[in-house]
């Protein structure tokens, strides 16, 4: 794992300097090595961080050229089958002089050109300049685990795995995207393509960018993840044949994971997914393992005695670190300087303090994203489905009236109609909190009058509904995630919702969550779970093999009980939780009233100072507002002060 920048100055010199202080940024992704290449006739630069994770000789320095000098590339992250289509390459009459997965990179464009992506199994984001072609290439990985963004004016092109780099250039202009913001303020982070400044974008998972000498910049997709819908209904398939076929697809992807030259390590939390992945590769593949967890002193959040029960069944080297509240709120003014966008998903906290703790005994460490995305672990999915089912049998006019009603009785006194509240919200939305009740129901009111699925589940998950976007900031509207290709009619909404979220808030908050707090630390870690064959299978598989009879991830389950034990697994889903709430009325009280203070507000001039103060001062009481609208707010005021306030 690395961290990459570069630039196109079309019509100048490309300069040293500038490429070094971009590259300089990103020196925790890379603390091992640094690297540049410049072009001074072209214009162009290529920079690299280096964490060495495979072939730790100076070989594998970057970035990197082929022997004619005609193609060089910087890279960030890892092409796991390396090895397959370098002895294909070899056959082909191609020589090799290091063991990188980089150099194979090279001579795979140089055999097959930019359709060599296709080929590459693994989580990437490289640029490839092609001096011959004057083409520079901008490509990531297939589901996005590693990040890529650029910016571009008309007359300067930068790029790099993070958005501090690109400030870093003097060139880069800090203009806020009101649109970028609408989209942070509906859904906790910016979504690809968007980038929270004007002329700032990231490549899409499973795309590539292609510039030419002219200016010209063309997206292309090589491989889209919701291609790969069954044609289907898979009728004929049996719980034994999926089980004989997903085995070897879990086993493959796994192994993959541990391809390294340094130790590697897996994160548990005792839940499904992580489990899994232990159980596999310590039963299947034979692995020594090496396993890892967070504790904290808070009970509600600690799931640290499960995946300790876990690891100790599969006889894997475990060890648990201890995490203070103190510890986790320490982390909270960091976030800005480790998330350089704004981004306000709370359980980046613990997820640092598992990478740091981590970082001290390996170099690589195996997660376990994606279950949820592709196998329906989210009870919202079944629940949302039933909800819509009922909704599209409703006239347009009734549903209307409905929407209206809905918004006439969240501003009624909450004494005496708490219980229908509850009952109301509940069949609409999880994670219910008695201080949302006015927010969910609002929710539901845009839900019942929202004109399509996807509308109508954008509404669910948003943080702050549109209307209140309206009163937040003259001028902010609200947006959905742009480029997502989806049945119109949603007869399968089940798995419309998990091809969005697998477009969406897998990419641009899980996946950047984890990310920037192991790169923080100089930890690389992997997803096996988002091996591309066994997402592409698992999307093809009939909903029945995901949920039956009340048990999300169905088939997943089926097979980890025969590893573990189902009572050291089975209970209800609680994922890497933070109280917010509480920490927002006590201990971060002072730093979120310092930083949404009226007066700084209003002079800032981005937020109705008036609107923002409602806000919090009701949540402060204990009124109907969310804590995760607070926090939303705060991380964005806690992000600008630190990057465009600066």
């Amino acid at each position: 794992m690395c961290g990459i920048a570069g630039l196109w100055d079309f019509g100048k010199k490309a300069s040293d300097a500038d490429l070094l202080s971009m590259t300089a940024t990103l020196s925790r992704r890379g603390p091992d090595d640094v690297g540049w290449f410049t072009n001074q006739e072209d214009g162009i630069g290529l920079g690299h961080r280096r964490l060495s994770i495979l072939d730790l000789s100076s070989r594998g320095r970057q970035p990197m050229a082929d022997a004619a000098r005609s193609v060089t590339v910087t890279f960030n992250g890892e092409i796991y089958n390396y090895r397959e289509i370098r002895l294909e390459l070899a056959r082909q009459g191609h020589r090799f002089i290091t063991n990188t997965d980089t150099e194979v990179i090279l001579h795979a464009y140089n055999e097959w050109g930019i359709d060599c992506l296709a080929r590459f199994r693994g989580m990437f984001a490289f640029a490839l300049w092609d001096v011959t072609r004057k083409k520079l290439f901008l490509c990531r990985d297939r589901l996005g685990v590693k990040p890529l963004y650029y910016y571009y004016d008309g007359r300067l092109l930068l790029f790099a795995s993070e958005l501090k780099a690109l400030m870093a250039h003097p060139g880069f202009r800090k203009n806020l995207h009101a649109g970028a913001l609408a989209l942070y303020l509906q859904f906790g982070c910016v979504p690809a393509p968007w980038g929270i400044f004007t002329n700032t974008s990231k490549v899409r998972p499973g795309c590539y960018v292609e510039i030419s000498s002219d200016g010209k910049l063309k997206e292309s997709y090589y491989w889209r993840v919701d291609n790969y819908r069954a044609s289907n209904g898979g009728g004929h398939l049996t719980e034994a044949q999926v089980e004989e076929e997903l085995v070897p697809l879990l086993r493959e992807a796994f192994a993959y994971r541990l391809v390294s030259d340094v130790p590697v390590g897996i994160f548990l939390s005792g839940g499904i997914d992580s489990s899994l992945v232990a159980a596999v590769l310590k039963r299947e593949a034979q692995e020594n393992i090496r396993t890892f967890t967070v504790g904290f002193d808070d009970a509600s959040v600690d799931e640290s005695h499960w995946a300790k029960a876990v690891a100790q069944h599969l006889g894997a080297e475990h060890t648990e670190f201890r995490c203070s509240e103190q510890e986790a709120l320490q982390i909270v003014t960091h976030l800005p300087e480790i998330y350089d966008e704004p981004f306000s998903d709370a359980s980046a906290v613990p997820t640092y303090l598992l990478c740091k703790a981590a970082r001290n005994r390996v170099k690589v460490a195996l997660s376990a994203d994606g279950g949820d995305e592709f196998f329906c672990g989210y009870s919202h999915y079944v629940m949302f489905a039933r909800v819509w089912e009922q909704l599209t049998r409703m006239p347009k006019r009734l549903r209307a009236v409905l929407s209206a009603a809905v918004k006439t009785l969240r501003l009624i006194p909450r004494r005496g109609l708490e219980p229908l509240l509850v009952e109301t919200c509940r069949r609409f939305f999880s994670g219910l909190e008695p201080a949302d009740f006015s927010d969910k129901l609002l929710k539901l009111s845009h839900v019942l009058a929202a004109p399509g699925f996807h509308e109508a589940y954008n509404s669910a998950l948003s943080i702050w509904p549109k209307e209140e976007l309206r009163r937040l900031a003259t001028g902010l509207q609200s947006m959905g995630p742009v480029g997502m290709q989806s049945s119109a009619d949603a007869t399968d909404a089940p798995l419309e919702m998990m091809l969005t979220d697998a477009q969406m808030y897998l990419p641009d908050d899980l996946l950047v969550k984890v990310d920037r707090a192991s790169m923080a630390v100089g930890l690389e870690v992997r997803e096996p779970l988002l091996d591309h064959r066994l997402v592409e299978y698992a999307i093809a598989l009939p909903h029945r093999f995901k949920y039956q009879e009340g048990t999300s991830k169905y088939i997943l389950r089926r097979i980890l009980y025969k590893y573990v034990p189902r009572q050291l697994v089975d209970r209800r889903k609680q994922g890497f939780s933070v109280p917010l709430a509480s920490w927002l009325r006590s201990a971060l009280k002072p730093l979120a009233l310092r930083a949404l203070d009226p007066v700084r507000i209003r002079r800032q001039g981005i937020f109705s100072s008036r609107y923002v103060q409602g806000i919090v001062d009701s949540f402060m009481a204990g009124d109907r507002v969310s804590a995760k609208k607070v926090w939303n707010l705060l991380q964005f005021e806690l992000w600008h002060q630190r990057w465009v306030e600066g």
